[in-house]
């Protein structure tokens, strides 16, 4: 691609002990406030790629989340769009789903609005980092499917069975991945150079349901 240009970053939303303190319960599993979380296992993340033509620059963000609030994605989208002056509407927020995170949509406990602005700063800083980072890059695309692996546990037929990489390469030979999630279709920018641990981002010891 003539003129492309990407940048990315990351950092951690991981609640601080003062958060922890005021009350973070993890989403995903059980019933209403089940799971209040009593410290972190690995940091949950918000990772951010920003790709550009020379034109128009766009920005996508995954937070390690089940989900968000639609106030916290306006707010992660406003605080970025005053950072690096990009329309809200080029900057995409999406979540990893991620059942052992902050439950930041108020439907398993909640966290304090606090933290919730934590969030919010740390997610925009994280996109308008990537955007200071564009550099000129190299795309490639790849596709293969997953049969056999990926299952719908609810047996619906929708399963989006294929997995599609985009690699972006700097000048610097820094390589961006950016997997879209077969279970979910969701986009995750940008892919860690090394595995996370199979760890919970955050751990609780209340039982989880199932």
């Amino acid at each position: 691609m003539s003129g492309l240009r990407a940048g990315a970053a990351r950092v951690s939303i991981a609640p601080r002990p003062h958060d922890l303190h005021a009350g973070v319960y993890l989403g995903g599993f059980g019933s209403y406030r089940q799971r209040r979380a009593t410290g972190v296992h690995d940091d949950p993340l918000c990772r951010a790629v920003a790709i550009g033509d020379g034109d128009t620059v766009f920005v996508v963000a995954a937070l390690d989340l089940v989900g968000a609030s639609g106030p916290l994605l306006q707010s992660i989208r406003e605080n970025a769009a005053r950072q690096t002056r990009l329309p809200a509407s080029r900057i995409i927020v999406a979540c990893t789903h991620s059942h052992a995170s902050p439950d930041m949509q108020g439907l398993w406990g909640g966290t304090s609005g606090a933290y919730e602005t934590y969030v919010a700063q740390r997610a925009a800083s994280a996109i308008s980092e990537s955007f200071d980072a564009m550099t000129p890059a190299v795309a490639a695309a790849a596709t293969s499917s997953l049969g056999g692996v990926v299952r719908n546990r609810r047996g619906w037929p929708e399963t989006d069975q294929t997995l599609t990489t985009l690699r972006l390469a700097t000048g610097d030979g820094a390589a961006r991945r950016i997997p879209k999630s077969p279970a979910t279709g969701a986009a995750t920018p940008p892919m860690l150079s090394k595995p996370r641990s199979a760890g919970s981002p955050c751990t609780s010891t209340a039982p989880s349901a199932t």
